[in-house]
């Protein structure tokens, strides 16, 4: 997507001189160096920087809200695409912004909640770690005394929708 994101907005190709880059934002919801989800994030995003014609924005540790902070990409940085880590419980404020800023590809990490409703332009993508969380927790059930089955979580969205 992102080779081809440049005909889609209608901008030249990458490669021509002279021509804007074309700027991709990832907005972290931690610190990116967190040896974990958002340090793979980080990784990839690292990747980007080597392709011709993309210019790199990210932000970890949002001040004030991450939809402020989207705001900010999409404005005064004019990022095009905006990947988010994890939305949380920001989600209905990034979908805000995704809603008044319809030239810009938001993409978060996860599910949606329902598709219908969402802003076109808005696209998820699965990051989440639950196959790993699922044997984590048959483990710890296993190695308990009473052998019950555990959920083990690290991320507090997750805490709590699986708090039973």
């Amino acid at each position: 997507m992102l080779l081809t994101a440049p005909q889609v907005f209608g901008q030249s190709a990458p490669s021509a001189v002279g021509s804007p880059d074309l700027g991709v934002g990832v907005l972290y919801c931690g610190d990116r160096a967190d040896f974990g989800f958002n340090q793979a994030h980080a990784e990839a995003a690292r990747a980007l920087v080597g392709m011709p014609g993309l210019r790199l924005e990210e932000r970890e540790h949002a001040a004030g809200t991450l939809a402020a902070t989207a705001e900010e990409l999409v404005g005064p940085q004019d990022c095009r695409i905006v990947i988010v880590t994890a939305a949380g419980d920001a989600l209905p404020g990034l979908l805000a912004q995704a809603d008044a800023h319809r030239d810009t590809v938001f993409l978060f990490s996860g599910a949606p909640l329902d598709r219908d409703r969402l802003p076109i332009n808005t696209g998820f993508f699965e990051g989440y770690l639950d196959e790993a969380q699922h044997i984590s927790g048959l483990v710890a059930g296993y190695a308990s005394r009473a052998k019950t089955i555990g959920l083990v979580v690290s991320h507090p969205p997750c805490r709590r929708f699986c708090a039973a």
